[in-house]
Order: structure tokens, then sequence, then C-alpha cells
């Protein structure tokens, strides 16, 4: 835990060298007060490249940034994802439990099977957001749509 001006759990990469390890990435942005930070990593076929999906977590899902990782490279944030999918049970649940990521190194997408839903000020849902969200890298810029 990071305890300066952005505290909290963040992602780090560290190179192992005959003089030691290194910090050679630590995300720009910590993840608050959060308990957890739970990473799912997604492979892109052909590419060498990968998704790295960070879901914060206390009491409840804190939000999930996405980090895009090129072979050889380090990990770059590219964005967040700032909202719940709903359970079986209709509980708040991580996003990263219900998406699929398609692409190469020119891009990707997150799919998601259920709505995405955004919490307010008071913590009750709001409306479904779009569940597909696209990335791509040479303009580094999202787009959305849903199902």
């Amino acid at each position: 835990m990071d305890r300066g001006k952005n505290p909290g759990l963040r992602l780090i990469a560290v190179h192992h060298d005959p003089n030691g390890e290194h910090i050679r990435f630590r995300s720009p942005f910590g993840g608050g007060d959060a308990y957890t930070a739970n990473l799912t990593v997604f492979a892109l076929p052909r590419s060498g490249s990968q998704v790295i999906l960070v879901d914060f977590a206390a009491e409840f899902h804190y939000g999930t940034q996405v980090f895009f990782l090129r072979e050889h490279g380090l990990p770059r944030l590219v964005g967040n994802i700032d909202g719940v999918a709903l359970d079986d049970d209709d509980d708040a649940a991580a996003p990263s439990r219900y998406v699929s990521v398609l692409g190469t190194s020119a891009g990707f997408q997150l799919r998601f099977s259920r709505p995405l839903i955004r919490l307010d000020r008071n913590g009750l849902p709001g409306r479904a957001r779009p569940t597909t969200y696209h990335y791509d890298i040479g303009t580094e810029r999202w787009t959305q749509s849903g199902n």
C-alpha cells in the first residue's frame, strides 16, 4: 500500500536480475482504501499482448482499472470501468467475472455478458450501461455499444 498523495493497492511490474529486484512500473492511480485488488489477465491471440483488469473492493466494488501490456513491454493504464454487474442473486459483483476479451495488438474489445450498472451517491442502482467496450490502441480511444 502506498501512503503518498494517491494511496492504495496498485499494479506494479517487478524485474528480477542478478543485482536484485527493480520496480519497472507502478500504476499511476491507487485503489484508495480498498482491501483487495484482484487481477484478471487475458492473452490476446497471435499478438503476445495482454489485457489486465484490476478489480478494487472493500465492503463493495470500487471499480476496475484496465491495462494493456504489449509483448516485452510495460503495462499501460488505458481506462476504468466504473460499474458493477449483478450476479444470479442480484448482488453487485465485479464486472471482470462476466467479461470476454477479444483483440489483437491493434485493439481489443471487452464484452460483458451482463449489463453494467453504475451506483449513484446513495448506493442505488442507475440505468444499465452499454456492455461492449472497444479500445483502439493507435488512437487510444474507447467506444461503447450495447449487445
